[in-house]
């Protein structure tokens, strides 16, 4: 009888030593943590390299690049413009009654080609300036020679051969300056006997806008007097829709 109860209280502690193992095995062990999932993808050097056993790699195609062309038109408001810096404002170098205009608007011009004529009273004294300071230098000229001379042979002091050359170089910066003058008229000798001053194109191009009229007096010679539009390189400024731009 004592033998029944002591294998029946080992047989009862043997059954709540494995209930306590499943107790503590299902429901108060630990949870394990997770383990992340690789990327599919990873970015080396710039490149995209796909990592082994992923699934893009049945979805990954490699074929040769080729060109193509979309055939579809695509109609936009657009108007062709000149670059800001081919456009030139043509000035008259100098007042007066304009003569001539020998372009139209659109027009194309070279460089060098003769927009219109001005009869400009400045003309007349800049020549008359530039041969009186000629007629100037060629005296100096020969009376610095004549000075030198004189001295070589022991008849003149040194002064006034350093006088007859401070003369000269006078002569020389006056005559100078009555050139230059001449060139900033845009003076030419075929131009000079009627007493007209040409106004010329600094550059080819096509005639965009003209204030020049025939028998219109230049007052201002600030004032702009054609616009010269070179149009060897343009801009094109198309309004283009967000959607049509990827």
């Amino acid at each position: 009888m004592r033998v029944a109860r002591a294998s029946a209280l080992a047989l009862g502690l043997l059954g709540l030593v494995f209930l306590v193992l499943f107790l503590r095995t299902y429901f108060f062990a630990p949870p394990h943590a997770a383990t992340p999932e690789q990327p599919m993808f990873a970015r080396q050097n710039g490149s995209l390299v796909l990592r082994d056993g992923s699934p893009l790699q049945k979805r990954l195609v490699v074929a040769p690049v080729s060109l193509s062309h979309d055939t579809a038109g695509v109609a936009l408001p657009a108007q062709v413009v000149a670059l800001p810096d081919h456009q030139v404002n043509v000035l008259a170098p100098a007042t007066g009654r304009i003569m001539s205009v020998a372009v139209q608007l659109g027009q194309h011009v070279s460089r060098g080609q003769v927009l219109a004529t001005i009869a400009a009273s400045d003309l007349d004294q800049a020549w008359a300036d530039d041969r009186r300071a000629r007629a100037a230098l060629d005296f100096s000229k020969r009376a610095y020679d004549r000075a030198r001379g004189v001295l070589a042979a022991g008849g003149n002091a040194v002064k006034d051969l350093e006088s007859a050359r401070n003369d000269l170089a006078q002569a020389e910066a006056e005559a100078l300056r009555t050139h230059q003058r001449l060139q900033v008229l845009g003076a030419r000798s075929d131009y000079a006997a009627q007493g007209q001053v040409p106004l010329v194109s600094p550059v080819d191009g096509v005639v965009s806008a003209t204030n020049m009229a025939v028998g219109q007096n230049i007052t201002d010679s600030t004032a702009i007097q054609m616009t010269l539009l070179d149009l060897s390189s343009v801009w094109v400024a198309a309004a283009v829709p967000e959607s049509r731009m990827f």
